[in-house]
């Protein structure tokens, strides 16, 4: 089988090939036209984020009903369904009218909804249907500032043909989540609400990792050439790295926060044995996909906090699936995810065998 390797000075690590192959979008216009694509997409994101303009209007709106209907800390009174736009400038297309009045006619339709008047604080269970219905509400809202934007491109004169290829459309799907997610009062409201959702797991989390606080790698049985024998902190960059999770907003970020681990973990081998044994033959600082999880269950239980269970969950719930499961990075964000999952059935017996 094709291996795929991640190569730092001497040390790799090295996965089985996905089983779907990346096979790039043959495409000339694509290729030329994309840097330009991305920068409109950036100077649109931004526009939208920090202007007063109809885009920001209709993303606050919809964070501003989301907040009351799931907020964690609302009251139970109603939304209300007022919601009167301003006058659209002469200049925005016409096609905009409909979509604006569609979007009306949804938040309106969102305001009344039962569940404005239950407060999501109660049972976990009631959480856990709660941050579902809430996720697939801001999916569906994303669909429709899809569509906007799309015709806002198609009515700027040097994109009217661009050519909506699957990556122009994920990093379309990218700048729309910029725009969502940017928003802070959507942003945390979502994130409150996964916490709440979360919270007897995250509690279990927080346990079993005060439990392995003290651990060492050989006790994670890791390869006794990735153990880092006689240092004081194993793996700190890489730690660091998992704990910047939360400064970072948008999931293709965070997705790419976690993944940024891997070179800190090549780096890492690559400076224990520069000092260690500077001839230490390259083939032994090999990393094997089995060798990897070891390293990325000792780094897990090292993060500071308990925010990674609800981190991860943001992740799958709203990154694009292609990025998520075939991507390049996709090993090692599964990898982060089995970690996790092994904290939170780890025995209190030591010497747990982590592969089996």
């Amino acid at each position: 089988m094709k291996q795929e390797a991640v190569t730092f000075r001497r040390s790799q690590i090295i996965l089985p090939s996905s089983e779907e192959p990346h096979i790039p979008e043959k495409n000339s216009t694509e290729s030329s036209q994309n840097p330009f694509f991305k920068k409109l997409l950036s100077t649109i994101a931004h526009q939208i984020k920090f202007g007063k303009n109809f885009y920001t209007h209709i993303v606050q709106r919809f964070a501003t009903i989301f907040t009351e209907k799931y907020g964690v800390d609302r009251t139970s009174r109603p939304v209300s369904s007022e919601f009167e736009p301003r006058k659209l400038s002469a200049k925005e297309p016409s096609s905009f009218l409909k979509s604006g009045s569609f979007l009306l006619s949804f938040t309106k339709k969102a305001s009344v909804n039962p569940l404005n008047m239950t407060k999501v604080t109660s049972a976990p269970m009631d959480c856990q249907v709660s941050v579902k219905t809430a996720a697939e509400e801001i999916k569906e809202f994303r669909k429709i500032l899809i569509l906007l934007l799309t015709e806002l491109v198609k009515n700027l004169p040097n994109f009217s043909d661009v050519q909506w290829t699957a990556t122009n459309s994920r990093l379309l799907l990218e700048t729309v989540n910029d725009i969502l997610f940017g928003n802070e009062q959507l942003y945390n409201s979502m994130m409150k609400l996964i916490g709440s959702a979360l919270g007897e797991k995250q509690e279990d989390f927080m346990k079993q990792k005060i439990y392995t606080k003290n651990m060492t790698t050989e006790e994670y049985q890791i390869h006794p050439n990735f153990c880092m024998e006689g240092e004081p902190h194993p793996y700190l960059s890489a730690v660091e790295v998992m704990n910047m999770l939360g400064q970072h907003f948008t999931p293709e970020d965070k997705f790419k926060t976690v993944c940024a681990t891997k070179m800190e973990v090549i780096k890492a081998v690559d400076r224990y044995w520069d000092i260690k044994d500077p001839n230490k033959p390259n083939s032994e600082l090999i990393i094997s996909a089995d060798e990897l999880l070891p390293i990325y269950t000792y780094i897990v239980s090292k993060t500071s906090g308990g925010k990674l269970l609800c981190e991860m969950y943001f992740i799958e719930e709203f990154l694009d699936q292609h990025t998520l499961y075939f991507s390049e990075n996709s090993y090692f964000f599964a990898t982060v995810s089995a970690a996790t999952s092994f904290i939170l059935t780890l025995s209190k017996a030591k010497g747990m065998k982590i592969c089996e």
